[in-house]
């Protein structure tokens, strides 16, 4: 759900004529901890003095990160102010945080009997959220860093992470690792990155394993190194992660950092293709030159022994073949 800006119109009155009981009223919801609450009902409207008031007040939190991002776009930055939807602070919410989340990745997946409704999932998040679900929040930085439901906003991704990952969320710090690896919204910083994925990988998250695998498989923020690269990845395909089940096969067919074995390589990546990881699709339906001839081979038996494929064992992947392929992940 977009959270719509409330126009301020009454309670709060900032006119000209009335800056000392703006300035009261601000100072009266902040005695009672609630300043921060009122600024949805400015937040469209506001003007720079108003702004800077509400920020005297209101010294931390997303509202007041919202509140500077107004004064950025009225200081004539592209700052957008109507871009982080958040839930209502003036409403409350009966239903439990978890149960609301479990309806949330219903609408975000459709399942369960559910369409997909990226737009009622974020709704739910939010929800959930106000609770201080810490997984809600990490979803809904993913929301919004992925464009679904809302505006495609990688900062505002990036303060939802960080809430998520102050409650100790270990999705949250995966995927602040990934932002530092890809300079999203923020200089890229190798460094922080491997941090970062640690800390998720040492509360038990298998992407993360599979994300340091590449940054020692790449060099990137730690010294090269295959044999911790296939160490990390093939810990996250044995927790279930596929990416790392594929990049497990990977470095079997290659031989990097493990004994080369195009068969053991061809397993891992059949597998994350029956189970529809879509990158394993792609490289083997699209991308499967770079891979060894005898890999390709033994995937062509893997494909026959499981019905999908009647050609030659011969290592050219043909329509016939790559037919197949789209056959085993349906």
């Amino acid at each position: 759900m977009r959270f719509t800006l409330i126009a301020f119109i009454l309670l709060f009155s900032f006119s000209a004529a009335q800056p000392s009981r703006a300035l009261e009223n601000l100072q009266l919801a902040a005695n009672n901890n609630l300043a921060c609450s009122i600024w949805p009902k400015i937040a469209s409207t506001a003007t720079k003095g108003q702004v800077e008031a509400f920020l005297s007040e209101c010294k931390d939190g997303i509202f007041n990160r919202l509140a500077k991002a107004r004064l950025g776009e009225l200081k004539g930055s592209n700052a957008r102010t109507d871009t982080l939807p958040l839930p209502d602070p003036t409403t409350k919410d009966d239903e439990p945080a978890k149960q609301l989340y479990l309806r949330a990745k219903n609408f975000q997946y459709g399942q369960n009997g559910e369409r997909k409704d990226y737009a009622k999932a974020l709704d739910l998040f939010f929800r959930a959220a106000k609770q201080g679900h810490a997984k809600s929040m990490t979803d809904i930085g993913w929301m919004h860093e992925n464009g679904f439901g809302t505006q495609k906003n990688d900062k505002v991704a990036l303060q939802w992470y960080e809430k998520a990952a102050e409650k100790g969320e270990s999705m949250a710090f995966n995927n602040l690792g990934w932002m530092y690896t890809q300079g999203k919204t923020i200089s890229q910083d190798y460094n922080k990155a491997v941090r970062y994925y640690r800390r998720a990988i040492a509360l038990g998250e298998p992407l993360a394993m599979t994300n340091l695998g590449w940054m020692y498989e790449t060099g990137k923020g730690v010294k090269q190194d295959d044999t911790q690269a296939f160490t990390y990845y093939k810990k996250a395909a044995d927790a279930g992660d596929l990416q790392g089940l594929h990049n497990t096969g990977w470095m079997y067919a290659t031989g990097r950092g493990v004994k080369r074995s195009a068969k053991k390589g061809a397993d891992a990546v059949f597998e994350a293709i029956s189970k529809k990881n879509k990158f394993s699709i792609e490289q083997m339906t699209g991308n499967y030159s770079v891979w060894p001839q005898d890999f390709r081979k033994q995937m062509q038996k893997n494909l026959k022994t499981h019905g999908y494929y009647n050609g030659k064992a011969d290592g050219k992947f043909g329509p016939e073949t790559v037919s197949a392929i789209r056959a085993a992940a349906e």
